[in-house]
């Protein structure tokens, strides 16, 4: 699977909530909130909150994933190591 589509989950395509939430980080206060004067884009930024939190949601989960893999190669290793599996010169 590529990454890409690994971060595709049910059709739902995390990079472009990631990308606005990494540039609503340099808007200012009064940007942000200038723009709820105009109901469409008011609308789209509290979207967007949705979005962000459900993209977070999935990101923690790929984060567990990633750390639960990582402790089962180091658990392997140490097992690898007290069986004499690992090599000399590795």
């Amino acid at each position: 699977m590529t990454i890409p589509n690994l971060l595709r989950v049910a059709g739902k395509n995390h990079f472009p909530s990631t990308w606005l939430a990494y540039e609503t980080i340099f808007k200012s206060r009064d940007d942000l909130a200038n723009s709820f004067r105009d109901d469409k884009t008011g609308g789209a930024l509290l979207d967007l909150v949705g979005q962000i939190g459900e993209s977070v949601e999935w990101f923690e989960m790929l984060v567990s994933m990633m750390n639960s893999a990582r402790a089962r190669v180091i658990a392997a290793a140490s097992y690898a190591e007290l069986h004499g599996y690992l090599l000399e010169n590795a």
